[in-house]
């Protein structure tokens, strides 16, 4: 681990230290303070050699290196991209997602997880939007027994 890995590691054990201590002396269960898996979404890596050292066209953001640039549109954008996963009989959020991985196709087992883990079981009918349609999204959501609507392109307004 270089510098700027091991500051944030123990700044982060230190706050869960604490928190931890704080619960314990108000008489409260303690809380879960253990973070989601580093691969709990799909992220993009800086494009780099066999070597380990970035290409020339490797691009960094210096305020937030965890960002990417994202095409939108005609333009571009740094950012992220951001996933939910709602329950429409009760309106309320089941899971939520942060990736610098743009195509929302990748997401979608990773957010049925998600839905699974937080609600105790995936839904059996989902409506899904075009951004996730792939064939192989239809057949992970049939092998786990779900009714998926999802769309198949992106229509014009009006």
């Amino acid at each position: 681990m270089n510098n700027k890995t091991v500051a944030p590691a123990a700044k982060a054990k230190a706050a869960r230290e604490k928190a931890l201590e704080a619960a314990e002396r108000a008489g409260l269960e303690p809380p879960d303070l253990e973070p989601l898996a580093a691969d709990a979404m799909p992220r993009r890596r800086l494009a780099r050699k066999a070597d380990g050292t970035p290409t020339k066209k490797s691009q960094r953001n210096f305020t937030d290196a965890d960002s990417h640039l994202m095409q939108l549109g005609g333009t571009y954008l740094q950012g992220y991209t951001c996933q939910v996963a709602l329950d429409s009989d009760h309106q309320v959020i089941l899971a939520v997602g942060v990736s610098d991985q743009p195509p929302d196709v990748e997401h979608l087992e990773t957010m049925m997880q998600h839905i699974g883990t937080n609600a105790g079981e995936v839904p059996t009918v989902m409506t899904i939007d075009a951004g996730y349609w792939r064939e192989d999204n239809v057949k992970v959501c049939a092998d786990q027994g779900i009714d998926a609507y999802i769309a198949t392109c992106r229509l014009p307004h009006g």
